[in-house]
């Protein structure tokens, strides 16, 4: 007996149908609910929706930072030979330029030097434009080498070159002394001597550092997973100023003490915001969320805890949708939903959720 193609056809479709009705009763019961609003309620209520797309969001996190001197941009000023203060040019908290005067000394060993030179000076000036006739050629070289030999001792112990040609039309009172020139643009820190002292060689005098660009070193957890690399940005809070950076240096070793691990951020300080010493706050860039970010206030909590958006439809109606709250950024909160995009209400959501409350909906329908 032949059975009826059709009515084959209908066995299945009710077979189908019987396995697809509990799947969609089961989606009825956890439908979330539907807030419709008068129009007198939408005119006295102020409600905004703003169309929100997902998509990969920086996340940042605060950190407390300490503001510290570029140590390579910054200038130890040492003598080089045992000496006595005779007169300082800057004081603390000075800004020198490149070959600014800093200190003049005077030193036994160096009127040793210079009186060297002096002699090895017009040694090779009174020989330089002799013949051969009148000096010999192993001469002339060892006069000028001894020259030569005294020029770079001098240099050695701290003088410029530019100060030694200028010591034979100097006074011979002043024989043993020299003046210390800054190496660089800075600004004078730290201030460490009195006049008429004796400072050993070596011995730390003035500190001077290029206040432009300074380091900020920040603690960070131990056990923290946070995907921080070279160059990633930064943001630095001073004195209400926001200021940006970058990560230059990321430790590879712990604390003992604290246990945590630091990364070294360079932050561009040309208005002279910051200084050594200060604290501030850092806001670093640790993750990408891949999710759409709303501001605080389009978020509500239903009564189980759960967190909750409501989506604008159409004719006053807007629909409440489960999310899950990622993570924070610098613009909002990071929340994931299965859309790529929606209508979401970011002012009077809480309005929406008071009425959904006075409606008496429970939101998984138990």
């Amino acid at each position: 007996m032949k059975t009826n193609p059709y009515l084959r056809a209908l066995c299945h479709a009710l077979a189908l149908a019987s396995l697809l009705l509990p799947v969609i009763a089961e989606e009825q019961q956890h439908a979330l609910p539907i807030i419709s609003l008068l129009e007198t309620q939408q005119s006295n209520i102020q409600i905004e929706s703003r169309t929100i797309y997902k998509r990969a969001t920086s996340v940042f996190r605060d950190f407390a930072g300490e503001v510290k001197t570029n140590q390579y941009s910054s200038y130890l000023v040492t003598p080089r030979v045992e000496s006595i203060v005779i007169e300082r040019h800057v004081r603390m908290g000075d800004k020198v330029a490149k070959h600014s005067p800093l200190v003049t000394l005077f030193s036994p060993e160096m009127a040793k030097q210079q009186s060297g030179y002096l002699s090895t000076f017009h040694d090779w000036q009174r020989i330089e434009g002799l013949t051969s006739q009148t000096v010999s050629k192993k001469e002339k070289q060892q006069t000028f080498l001894a020259y030569q030999e005294a020029f770079g001792t001098l240099m050695a112990l701290g003088m410029t070159a530019e100060q030694i040609e200028a010591l034979p039309s100097r006074e011979l009172k002043l024989l043993g002394q020299y003046t210390l020139l800054s190496e660089q643009y800075g600004t004078v820190l730290d201030d460490d001597f009195v006049n008429g002292q004796r400072i050993e060689s070596g011995q730390s005098m003035l500190y001077i550092a290029d206040e432009r660009e300074l380091w900020i070193d920040v603690q960070l957890p131990m056990n923290d997973e946070m995907a921080l690399n070279l160059d990633s940005m930064a943001l630095v809070d001073a004195v209400g100023t926001t200021l940006s950076a970058r990560i230059v240096q990321k430790s590879h070793s712990v604390d003992r003490t604290t246990r945590s691990q630091f990364v070294r951020l360079l932050v561009n300080n040309q208005n002279d915001v910051l200084h050594r010493g200060m604290f501030v706050q850092v806001r670093l860039e640790v993750a990408q969320q891949n999710g759409m970010t709303v501001p605080e206030s389009a978020l509500v909590q239903s009564p189980d805890g759960d967190w909750l958006v409501f989506i604008k439809l159409d004719n006053g109606r807007y629909q409440a949708t489960e999310v899950s709250r990622l993570d924070e950024s610098d613009k909002g909160i990071v929340i994931d939903m299965p859309v790529p995009s929606a209508a979401v209400v970011i002012k009077g959501a809480f309005f929406l959720a008071s009425e959904m409350a006075k409606a008496n909906f429970d939101i998984h329908n138990h």
